[in-house]
């Protein structure tokens, strides 16, 4: 899966530096790619949201060998409810994309839990 979704972001305009990618927290692996858009890091991964941001959004993940804490930027979670078309933008169905954040720690009220991720 997580070639399928490489080959397909290499097609897409303006997504460069594709690699496929499985990323683990906890329990849960998704089967996805890293790459970026607009001078930014992304993971798009192919699945339902971790549960851990499901218990709580106010989540964070840690990669190993990165300062930066990463957050769920956005998500399909009803691809089968979703008119078909809209499916064609959608061609894997449910998944999400991690980004990184900047300081969501500074400033604000909230207080973030943050969860170690793998990357393989």
């Amino acid at each position: 899966m997580k070639n399928k979704v490489a080959t397909w972001l290499r097609s897409l305009p303006g997504v460069t530096n594709v690699e496929p990618a499985t990323v683990t927290i906890g329990k849960q692996t998704w089967d996805g790619a890293r790459y970026t858009q607009y001078d930014r890091r992304h993971f798009y991964l192919v699945g339902d949201l971790p549960k851990s941001f499901l218990r709580g959004p106010n989540t964070s993940y840690q990669l190993p060998e990165d300062a930066r804490d990463w957050y769920v930027a956005c998500y399909m979670a009803e691809f089968d409810d979703l008119e078909d078309r809209f499916k064609v933008f959608h061609p894997f169905g449910n998944h999400w994309i991690m980004m990184p954040a900047f300081a969501i720690h500074d400033g604000h009220d909230q207080t973030y839990r943050r969860m170690k991720a793998t990357i393989s």
